[in-house]
């Protein structure tokens, strides 16, 4: 069944948050929590939502934010390391520093279907571009031109043939 209109769905649990915060949110009409979906589950809620929020205090590369861009749905996420390296604030999605500033950004969406169609069509063009199969391939494999492995007393050790802008003879060792 379709998700309803004008409603924040929520998934997950409620872990390191504070309680009072998530008992009041899960009591508002404008929440509901779905619990955790399969991934297809997820992916029609994703494509039928007006926006996906990402609240997470640290992040490295959220799969579910990467996933919601290239579906085509609109990202507002908290501006931490991982979320700023993939969203170009107003660009791709929107990044916010306080909850204020989350609804705010929120409100504007709704008001504004051209702009959320825009900054849709880029993100997902970004994805496609940047972390399609084929890029993390090429990129892997870059990774791996620079690299030789050999056996070494402690198991495989790695020696950088390259580092990138070091030149020829820039070496380092991994292991």
């Amino acid at each position: 069944a379709p998700l309803a209109e004008d409603t924040i769905h929520s998934e997950g649990s409620t872990s390191g948050v504070d309680c009072t915060e998530a008992q009041k949110a899960e009591r508002s009409p404008a929440v509901a929590f779905c619990g955790v979906l399969e991934r297809r589950a997820l992916h029609v809620a994703m494509a039928e939502a007006t926006a996906v929020l990402n609240t997470s205090r640290s992040e490295g590369m959220c799969n579910s934010v990467l996933e919601a861009m290239l579906i085509g749905t609109v990202v507002i996420a908290r501006n931490v390391a991982g979320n700023a390296r993939l969203i170009r604030h107003g660009e791709t999605g929107y990044l916010f520093e306080s909850p204020d500033q989350m609804l705010h950004l929120a409100r504007e969406i709704a008001r504004s279907p051209h702009v959320k169609r825009r900054v849709e069509d880029a993100a997902r063009r970004q994805i496609e571009r940047e972390h399609s199969g084929e890029a993390e391939h090429a990129a892997y494999a870059r990774v791996l031109e620079c690299v030789e492995l050999s056996r070494c007393t402690t198991g495989v050790c790695a020696r950088v043939v390259r580092v990138k802008g070091g030149g020829e003879g820039a070496e380092g060792s991994l292991q």
